[in-house]
């Protein structure tokens, strides 16, 4: 089984343990990756972005040795992707020293999410020789789009510096990292979007949509704002998916890695429709945010601050397990595609199923033996917390949600074994 594949199998074990896990309010298996915000200093203003409004100062920020001891802790949880992430974290100094750090420990994945701008190409080769796993590069549109909304000039900096990644590549002979393009939709570029999937096509870039916030480090905040999508741009918008998913197959290395679902359910996003029955919040399953300052939080809450307590302490206190249970009855729909999942997981696991059986016998095998051994371990739990709970007058009560998710693990064994 090559790389990706074995990722692939690992990434549909842990969704198995993220949905049951979710299910009973507490983690089963490590999140799937951990945001590392850097900084919250920044040297772009854009306009939907409201961290400029609360950049940090040096002093605040963790040290590089603060860092690397938090990065052993996020190793020791088991967790097997690093994002480092801003405000800008090439403004970070000591970034190069950590992405080293972070791979020599042995996290699997090791990412950067970056505006772009500040790379030249010693950083560009520095990347490449670190070994990192994959940049992301923020774009909303083609140029006059693009810079209307981060700044003049930006576009061609990150074109030129996504050119020279590519280049770099190829002298190195070497598939990482991969590229992706980060777009946030809003009224002002959903003309832009299918432009902007043909240029991340062209330029060797899988690319990621996500909905606009009213606030971007405050989800729950409803308030619009003027680059809203109008009601007209909301419309465009329905056709535009259909064309971006139409074009899909011609993406040979790269990808639209936004789910599907997500797509189809923007728009009814932007006409403040809640579509949460079609999906599950994975908030404090799924991932871990940790602050410039060592804070770890949530948009339900802050479950405590790193600098006094560990990681591990943190992510099985009792605050994080009431923000799981918040995250669970939270009907806000911020439509952020690394906390959401469609709610249907034996749909979900068998189109995986679909395009496994196409493979080789023995991967095929790998794959069947891999995932039962994960529904065994779940089923367990389910079982013991089903007994432990069936006790008293509300004991049917208390057990009969559990029950029913028992019953989907079935129905996902069955399609398992059906693998030949």
């Amino acid at each position: 089984m090559d790389l990706f594949a074995r990722r692939e199998l690992n990434q549909w074990k842990d969704i198995l343990g993220f949905y049951f896990g979710r299910a009973l309010s507490r983690p089963l298996v490590p999140p799937e990756h951990v945001y590392f915000n850097l900084t919250n200093r920044c040297n772009l203003r854009c306009k939907m972005c409201d961290i400029p409004d609360i950049s940090s100062r040096l002093e605040q920020e963790l040290s590089v040795e603060e860092l690397k001891n938090i990065i052993d802790q996020i190793k020791d949880l088991g967790a097997r992707h690093i994002i480092f992430s801003g405000g800008e974290p090439f403004l970070k100094e000591g970034l190069s020293e950590l992405v080293a750090y972070a791979v020599r420990r042995g996290i699997e994945m090791v990412d950067i999410i970056t505006n772009g701008t500040l790379l030249d190409e010693a950083k560009c080769e520095q990347i490449i020789k670190l070994k990192v796993n994959n940049v992301s590069f923020s774009l909303d549109g083609l140029k006059e789009k693009n810079d209307f909304i981060r700044g003049v000039g930006v576009f061609e900096k990150v074109k030129s510096n996504i050119e020279r990644l590519n280049r770099l590549k190829s002298v190195y002979n070497t598939f990482f990292p991969t590229l992706i393009i980060n777009c946030t939709v809003m009224g002002a570029n959903i003309g832009d979007i299918l432009p902007l999937v043909e240029f991340a096509r062209d330029h060797k870039c899988s690319i990621l949509f996500q909905p606009l916030l009213a606030n971007n480090t405050k989800m729950y905040e409803e308030a619009k704002d003027d680059l809203w999508p109008k009601a007209r741009d909301i419309d465009l918008l329905k056709s535009v998916w259909n064309k971006v998913l139409s074009l899909k197959p011609g993406f040979k290395e790269t990808n639209v890695f936004t789910d599907r679902a997500i797509l189809n359910a923007m728009p009814a996003y932007f006409k403040s429709k809640k579509v949460f029955k079609s999906f599950n919040c994975y908030e404090a399953i799924k991932r871990i945010v940790i602050s410039y300052d060592g804070v770890l939080w949530s948009c339900f809450g802050v479950y405590g601050n790193l600098k006094n307590k560990t990681l591990k302490e943190l992510w099985f206190c009792h605050k994080a397990k009431k923000i799981r249970e918040s995250a669970k009855n939270c009907r806000n729909f911020c439509m952020q595609d690394c906390i959401y999942f469609p709610t249907d997981i034996i749909a979900q696991v068998s189109e995986y199923l679909k395009k496994v059986s196409s493979k080789p016998q023995d991967e095929k095998s790998e794959v069947k033996a891999g995932l039962l051994d994960r529904l065994k371990a779940l089923e367990d739990v389910l079982r013991t917390e089903i007994k432990d709970k069936k006790v008293g007058a509300f004991g049917f009560w208390e057990t009969y949600g559990l029950g029913r998710e028992l019953g989907r693990l079935g129905c996902i064994r069955k399609k398992i074994n059906s693998l030949r």
